[in-house]
């Protein structure tokens, strides 16, 4: 099954005031890369620069510091990004954006420590307008004004398709979950990722044991997608894969942040164990993250904000046994596989629930254990004011507000 995890910086969000190290009086006194105009020493500046002498822009003067880049470290805006109808397609790994007719562009950008960085004056996502993220490095929106989603952000994983910057090796690795035992007469089910959430353990075969799901995160102190739900055991036929961890992503603006739409980074399913009497456990997937950054954020009515955990895969049996359900933008669980007598897969998280439900034994029936589900992911709100809302809004898992 699949969790996601979106930061999503939504709102003004501020850049650091030059320091002592910033200020200048000509170029040779700025470290490489950096030019001296208007008194500061800056990155990629031109006769249009980011500062306020003669520039469109002034890197200076956002009044918080923004996670995980400095403005004045990061490419000027040359344009507005405005997505105005159809799904559009932005890779992290290239920087392309395809559009609904497949053409191409490529918006600034930047790659820098925690992901890929795009730099625009202005972001919008129309009703009826779907970005689809993907790419095995985080997505960071920085808006030098306002940033304002009507339509979808989906950075959520699948059966053949990650999201953006899932499964981070080295921090899955921290708090990953076991894969069910093999044996011959049924293998136990995989545990589930976790996050936010503890992932879900897997459910016993008949003979192997069941895998352990993932311990959760206390916190999320870097941008980070999800992680993978472990494999279930083999039986005589092979157990199913874990699914992938859920995308992640931030929308960071100098300005107010306006959701009115859709955004989700949810986990894929846990996969089915193969068809057999003495079949294979299925596994669940751990969730990624959003956040979202700015001086006021704004959550309007039949906005949905998702890092849900997807359901762990069935365990096989006599009868083809049934992948979970990737996680939703939705507070509802995601389903584990249950079509035949194999072990059930586990419920993947929703709402107020961040962890992952327990996947079922084969039930004396000579099967797999169901695999377990996928814990919840984060949801970042991080903005000098407090967030409003709209009277019927949904956000699964609930946020946290950091500083």
């Amino acid at each position: 099954m699949r969790v996601g995890c979106f930061l999503l910086a939504l709102g003004a969000c501020s850049f650091p005031r030059a320091t002592d190290t910033l200020v200048c009086e000509t170029t040779d006194q700025c470290d490489d890369g950096r030019t001296c105009t208007g008194g500061f020493c800056v990155v990629g500046v031109d006769n249009d620069g980011p500062v306020a002498d003669g520039g469109r822009f002034d890197c200076t003067q956002w009044t918080t510091t923004p996670q995980h880049f400095a403005p004045c470290d990061i490419p000027q805006p040359t344009g507005a990004l405005e997505l105005a109808s159809g799904i559009y397609t932005y890779d992290t790994d290239t920087g392309v954006l395809t559009d609904p007719a497949n053409g191409t562009s490529t918006p600034t950008n930047q790659t820098i420590a925690s992901g890929m960085l795009i730099s625009v004056d202005n972001f919008t996502i129309a009703t009826g307008a779907s970005l689809r993220v993907v790419g095995t490095a985080p997505l960071i929106v920085a808006s030098w004004t306002a940033i304002e989603v009507r339509g979808d952000i989906d950075a959520g994983s699948v059966a053949l398709e990650a999201g953006a910057g899932a499964n981070p090796t080295t921090e899955c690795a921290l708090h990953a979950p076991t894969p069910g035992t093999p044996n011959g007469g049924g293998g136990g089910g995989g545990g589930g990722a976790s996050f936010q959430g503890p992932g879900g353990d897997g459910g016993d075969g008949d003979g192997g044991a069941n895998g352990t799901g993932g311990v959760a995160a206390p916190t999320a102190p870097l941008l980070l997608g999800g992680c993978k739900g472990a494999d279930g055991g083999n039986g005589d036929v092979p157990g199913g894969l874990g699914g992938a961890g859920g995308g992640v992503f931030q929308l960071t603006a100098q300005g107010q942040v306006t959701i009115g739409g859709k955004l989700n980074a949810g986990g894929a399913a846990g996969e089915a164990g193969q068809q057999n009497d003495d079949g294979g456990g299925g596994g669940g997937a751990g969730s990624g993250g959003m956040g979202l950054e700015g001086a006021t954020i704004a959550i309007e009515t039949g906005a949905i904000l998702a890092a849900n955990g997807g359901g762990g895969g069935e365990g096989g049996d006599n009868d083809p046994a049934q992948r979970g359900t990737d996680a939703t933008a939705t507070a509802t669980r995601a389903p584990g596989g249950n079509q035949n007598t194999g072990g059930n897969g586990g419920l993947g998280s929703g709402g107020a629930v961040l962890l992952g439900g327990i996947g079922g034994p084969d039930n004396g029936a000579g099967g797999g254990g169901g695999g377990g589900g996928g814990g919840a992911g984060f949801i970042r709100f991080r903005s000098p004011a407090a967030a409003t809302r709209g009277a019927i809004v949904v956000v699964s898992p609930p946020e946290t507000v950091v500083p």
